[in-house]
């Protein structure tokens, strides 16, 4: 998906601005999958708490 993301906006605007918007959309599912691993941590401690 990043990589077709990038190959329409480098031909539309350019190299520098497709790998800003690249580096935008890696990061925000960077971002998201550390909020996923917390979530999952949490869980797993609250369970061991009531267990």
């Amino acid at each position: 998906m990043l990589g077709t993301c990038f190959v329409l906006k480098a031909a539309r605007q350019g190299f520098a601005s497709a790998t800003k918007d690249m580096l935008l959309r890696a990061l925000r599912l960077y971002r998201s999958h550390l909020l996923v691993t917390a979530l999952f941590f949490a869980m797993l401690l609250l369970a061991c708490h009531f267990l």
